[in-house]
């Protein structure tokens, strides 16, 4: 293997009629500007901007197996950026999701004693059914939201909050539907 200092220096001294004594000392400056030039020639250029033994070399050294795992990698980063969109719009539905069904189970917890109230005080007995359902569709909704990954805890934890509340609603509520069997009516 050949130093490439050492060959420029001889060339260096060749070119300028010097001795290789004298190269030695003024071939410095010339030889960081040369590697300098020489990077800098090659960056950011794609390979037809190459010179053509070099494109030729590096078309050997590629096969089949090289072009598709170029194929192969931008698929991936195409299918990982998928992946990433279709989880933040998942994220998205069920950050939505959660507003909705938590809003729904305060007003449904804010309005249980009224409902009770107005239940053992009136003989319309639609609303209490009508409020009995709402509870327990919202209750389902959020035992499911609950456990939903794509929530904060915070978010979750608030979810089990609400559930545990409607759980109670609907347990004494199903107590008076059934004791004055109400449904149906």
């Amino acid at each position: 293997m050949v130093n490439q200092w050492v060959e420029f220096v001889k060339q260096y001294a060749k070119a300028n009629n010097i001795s290789y004594g004298n190269a030695i000392k003024e071939a410095g400056p010339a030889y960081r500007r040369m590697k300098m030039r020489g990077k800098s020639t090659l960056r950011g250029k794609g390979l037809n901007d190459l010179p053509d033994v070099l494109q030729e070399k590096i078309g050997d050294n590629l096969d089949n197996n090289s072009l598709d795992n170029f194929s192969n990698a931008f698929t991936e980063i195409n299918r990982n950026q998928n992946v990433k969109d279709e989880l933040q719009r998942r994220s998205n539905i069920a950050q939505m999701e959660f507003r909705d069904w938590n809003i729904k189970a305060g007003q449904l917890e804010r309005r249980y004693h009224t409902v009770m109230m107005n239940f053992l005080n009136t003989s319309d007995r639609g609303p209490i059914n009508i409020y009995y359902d709402k509870a327990v569709v919202t209750l389902n909704r959020l035992a499911k939201l609950q456990n939903e990954q794509l929530l904060s805890d915070q978010k979750r934890e608030s979810a089990r909050s609400s559930v545990v509340s409607l759980q109670r609603i609907v347990a004494l509520m199903s107590r008076y539907i059934i004791r004055n069997n109400l449904r149906g009516r």
